[in-house]
């Protein structure tokens, strides 16, 4: 993307971001779409016809429920399917290759191939940290974390099959239907 006045640009992001609600998914969900449109326009620009995302069957899961409970439920059928082709005129397809593959096994599969991993923290607990609030349940600083936290408990602790069962459940919702 061409950058001008990089500063500037800078700061007028900052404020917007600034400008939502910390207590919720608004600000998380924004950069989530941005980066999506950055990751368009560079595939336009350079005539790319896909784009792979790292999309786990946890986040598969966690953006299932996510979005149901945000009021996005007619979307949530193009954004977790495999091949997402309806951007664009269909001139890019996103995909998910990975979208059958739990956290652990990625990580056993990294851990046994020696793969350097770079963590980032979710904007909602970087928020949450600067509110200081004397709280011991970081999950509860968007929804998106509290789901996910609710998947990794419920995946670790009572049912293994958890998060396939909702992939495989996600596998059936079709885009036409909405």
């Amino acid at each position: 993307m061409e950058i001008e006045d990089l500063e500037a640009k800078r700061e007028r992001f900052k404020a917007l971001i600034s400008s939502l609600p910390i207590e919720s998914s608004f600000q998380e969900d924004l950069i989530f779409y941005l980066k999506k449109l950055m990751i368009s326009d560079f595939c336009l620009r350079y005539n790319f016809k896909k784009a792979l995302f790292g999309t786990t069957s946890h986040k598969v899961a966690t953006q299932l429920l996510g979005q149901i409970c945000k009021g996005r439920g007619a979307s949530v059928a193009h954004e977790i399917s495999f091949v997402d082709d309806k951007n664009f005129g269909g001139r890019i397809s996103f995909m998910n290759p990975m979208r059958d593959f739990l956290l652990k096994e990625i990580a056993l599969y990294n851990r046994n191939r020696k793969v350097e991993v770079i963590l980032q923290e979710p904007l909602a607990k970087i928020n949450q940290q600067k509110l200081a609030r004397p709280t011991n349940a970081p999950s509860f600083a968007s929804t998106d974390l509290l789901i996910q936290a609710f998947f990794s408990k419920l995946q670790d602790k009572y049912n293994v099959n958890t998060v396939p069962t909702v992939v495989r459940l996600t596998g059936k919702l079709k885009k036409e239907d909405f």
